[in-house]
C-alpha cells in the first residue's frame, strides 16, 4: 500500500469517525429537548462565569387534568410544613415560585410526636392561631405532610 492508499483509508475513518460524532450530537441535542419538556418549571441554565450545570426552578408545574394541582401541592388541601424555623399547619390558597399561602393557618410550636401528629392520633400540645394569611418562603421549607383534616 502506498502513501496516498493511507491517507486515503485515513480521511475516508475520519470522516466516517465525522458522521458518528455529528449524529451522536443531533441524538443528545433531541434528547436534551425531551428532558426540558419533561422536567415542565425547571429549567438547566448554564452559565459562562461557571462550567458547572445550575438548576433553577421556574415555577410550579400545574396539572392540565386538575387546576389546583401545582407540582405535589394541591390548592385546598390542608398542610403541616415544617420550615427550617417553625411548624405551620393550615389550607393551602396559593402558590408561586417563591411562596405558598395558607389560609387558616396555625404555628405550631409544640406538636408531640410528629408521625402521631401527622396522622391525628397524638393530640397536638401548643397551637397557636394566626388571623391573617400565613406566607411561607418556598425556601424556608424543610418538609410539608398533606393532612386530610383540619384541626
Amino acid at each position: 500500500m502506498d502513501v496516498s492508499k493511507k491517507d486515503e483509508s485515513f480521511l475516508s475513518t475520519i470522516r466516517e469517525l465525522l458522521e458518528r460524532a455529528e449524529t451522536l450530537q443531533e441524538k443528545m441535542a433531541s434528547e436534551a429537548a425531551k428532558a426540558r419538556e419533561s422536567t415542565s418549571g425547571i429549567s438547566f441554565l448554564s452559565t459562562s462565569e461557571s462550567p458547572q450545570t445550575k438548576l433553577h426552578v421556574t415555577e410550579s408545574p400545574q396539572s392540565e387534568a386538575d387546576p389546583n394541582r401545582h407540582g405535589a401541592w394541591e390548592i385546598g388541601k390542608w398542610y403541616q410544613i415544617r420550615t427550617v424555623t417553625m411548624i405551620h399547619f393550615g389550607e393551602l390558597i396559593y402558590i408561586d415560585q417563591h411562596e405558598l399561602v395558607l389560609d387558616a393557618a396555625s404555628w405550631l410550636p409544640n406538636i408531640g410526636r410528629f408521625a402521631g401528629s401527622v396522622h391525628g392520633s397524638e393530640i397536638i400540645k401548643e397551637a397557636e392561631a394566626i388571623a391573617c394569611e400565613c406566607i411561607i418562603g418556598r425556601n424556608s421549607i424543610v418538609d410539608a405532610t398533606r393532612r386530610e383534616f383540619s384541626m
